[in-house]
């Protein structure tokens, strides 16, 4: 499907996606501090899908006022959303 785009909304609908996304955006709040941003949140989740663990999974991306400040913390929040 990554090659046909317009596949994708042949399957999902074009209105389903964004708001799947949208559900399940709190969840993606991966440091804790109440939103999700790129620039931490998902950075912190590439780098813990790409096997980077300890101080190396957090290095420069825990944002401002968050409440998971360690890699235990965010390995462990993780751990609740990933099979």
């Amino acid at each position: 499907m990554r090659r046909h785009p317009e596949r994708w909304r042949e399957v999902l609908g074009h209105t389903k996606v964004p708001r799947y996304f949208e559900t399940i955006r709190p969840l993606l709040d991966i440091d804790g501090n109440g939103e999700f941003s790129p620039l931490t949140d998902e950075l912190l989740l590439i780098r813990y899908l790409r096997g980077q663990r300890d101080d190396a999974l957090i290095a420069g991306a825990i944002g401002s006022g968050s409440t998971r400040l360690t890699a235990t913390a965010v390995r462990a929040y993780l751990a609740t959303l990933l099979p």
